[in-house]
């Protein structure tokens, strides 16, 4: 008896520790729903330029909607599940174009875009975390004024780059810097005509003591623009300046405190798309190639430095056999070795992504990317705002299917390369539980 006691003991321990450890692992692992991708909008078209996380486990995700008389700024917030808690649209009777979004250190948002006939002017937008607009201010230099990206500073202001047309220099377009502080009173603004074909600014980083600028340098040689990085003092004064690389800079992102990193955004049928290292005082650490001999019309939009140290890339590519492009992402790690890349996006003429920005969760490793997804179905090509939560992996949904497929990809061998599809490119399908289909591109790698 006593030996059949100390069975039964051990047997409903082996089983309360089995419970636990099913209990731990179900905890653990991505669930169906926690990742996602969706869209949202109104009878025209809407897409998102900028993502940024919220610190509740959701995102904004900025743009513009086509849904109305004029287009306008288009702002939605939604939960870690993709659910919409409310949506905002800011203008003026012209249109507006939204390209970029920043988080101050209080939660308030700076919006801007641009704005009148043509966009030849700019809007600036604060709102407050639920989108009720605190002030906004028009910039215009009277020739033009084009911004497109603008981040929060450490005193709550916000720091705007982008460009303004100069007619003393033929009205070639010159970077304009512009700072705000945290009422929408300018601090100060400058101009920078550095290069004999012009030049305009797409991205920007706050350093400890300088702003760093990133964008593209305008060839009158060359159907490809060429990238510059250049650092200013906290009053727009040049401290420096470099071309580096082919297609224009995007994406800077801080490394530690004096190293910076940015990707080239490629242009049709230029050189491999390329990250470069860079040290605050201009000098090159290395340059690396990332994607390569994937298709046409490759190009970098964003980039996202992940919690393993790595960067998140995300764009769109036009595989060889494809009519139009698709969105994809790759992660690489800190010396920019490929550790995947995945495609998103409909196989025909529905359903294709394109993506734009890309922004790392506040709750756990993985990354909202925002985008467009078109339908080229003549004779009317609508689009709507695109908004995807994806795992580490790159990945939208898991289940044990999905998990499965996931080994088979790895395992599953075309032409030497590992694949689970029967053709280069073709489409990947998920079957859920609930009846769904998910059709996804997954590029090899």
């Amino acid at each position: 008896m006593k030996i059949i006691n100390t069975i039964k003991v051990f047997l409903e321990m082996t089983y309360y520790w089995i419970i636990c450890l099913a209990t731990l692992v179900a905890l653990s692992s991505p669930l169906k729903g926690q990742f996602w991708s969706k869209t949202f909008g109104g009878n025209e078209s809407e897409l998102a330029h900028d993502v940024l996380a919220s610190n509740e486990g959701g995102s904004y995700a900025f743009g513009t909607t086509y849904s109305y008389d004029n287009s306008d700024f288009y702002l939605i917030k939604v939960d870690s599940l993709g659910n919409l808690i409310w949506s905002q649209t800011y203008g003026t009777a012209q249109d507006e174009v939204g390209y970029a979004l920043a988080i101050s250190k209080t939660g308030d948002l700076f919006l801007t875009g641009t704005t009148g006939i043509n966009n030849k002017g700019s809007l600036v937008i604060k709102v407050d975390s639920q989108g009720a607009v605190i002030w906004n201010k028009g910039i215009n230099t009277g020739s033009g004024t084009e911004l497109r990206e603008v981040i929060a500073t450490s005193d709550n202001g916000c720091f705007l780059v982008g460009s303004n047309t100069n007619p003393s220099s033929n009205f070639q377009l010159e970077v304009i810097l512009f700072k705000l502080d945290s009422l929408g009173n300018i601090e100060w603004s400058k101009h920078h005509d550095n290069y004999p074909d012009g030049s305009f600014a797409t991205s920007a980083l706050e350093m400890d003591n300088c702003f760093l600028v990133g964008g593209d340098i305008i060839s009158s040689t060359s159907s490809n623009n060429l990238s510059f990085i250049a650092s200013f003092d906290k009053s727009g004064n040049l401290l420096w300046k470099r071309a580096i690389g082919s297609g224009g800079a995007i994406g800077l992102v801080q490394v530690d405190t004096n190293t910076v990193v940015f990707a080239n955004r490629k242009g049709p049928f230029s050189i491999d798309a390329q990250l470069h290292k860079i040290k605050s005082d201009s000098i090159l650490i290395w340059t690396k190639s990332v994607i390569s001999g994937m298709g046409a019309n490759n190009y970098f939009t964003d980039i996202e430095i992940t919690n393993d140290g790595g960067m998140v890339l995300v764009g769109e590519i036009k595989p060889f056999s494809y009519q139009f492009p698709i969105a994809y992402i790759a992660k690489v790690d800190s010396l920019s070795n490929l550790i995947y890349t995945r495609q998103y996006g409909g196989y025909g003429r529905q359903g294709k992504h394109l993506a734009y920005g890309v922004s790392k969760s506040e709750v756990d490793d993985s990354y909202f990317v925002c985008g467009s997804s078109i339908n080229y179905n003549l004779p009317t090509i609508h689009s709507d705002l695109l908004l995807m939560k994806v795992d580490e992996q790159g990945f939208i949904g898991l289940d044990e299917l999905e998990a499965k497929e996931r080994e088979l990809i790895r395992t599953t061998d075309f032409m030497g390369i590992e694949v689970k599809h029967d053709a280069m490119f073709k489409p990947l399908l998920r079957y859920y539980s609930d009846g769904t289909v998910e059709k996804v591109f997954i590029i090899p790698n």
